[in-house]
């Protein structure tokens, strides 16, 4: 499923979404404020087994977690 794609008025880099009140975004890319285990790990599974199916490859779901999660995604 694709994302839809953004919204963009007249002036470059200006979207119309109702966001103008925002002020800053956080990005917890190393789990301090939300588990990133409990959260986002379900997802990452379920893409690297369809990749593996999609790829004829039984044993690269595991080996893309192991290469691109931090130890103990298990």
């Amino acid at each position: 499923m694709q994302s839809p794609a953004p919204v963009v008025s007249g002036v470059v880099g200006r979207f119309e979404t109702g966001l103008s009140g925002v002020k800053a975004i956080l990005f917890d890319k190393d789990g301090t404020l939300i588990d990133f285990r409990s959260t986002w790990l379900a997802a990452y599974r379920g893409a690297a087994a369809e990749l593996a199916q999609m790829a004829g490859s039984p044993g690269l779901d595991r080996e893309l977690l192991r290469r691109n999660c931090s130890p103990g995604w298990q």
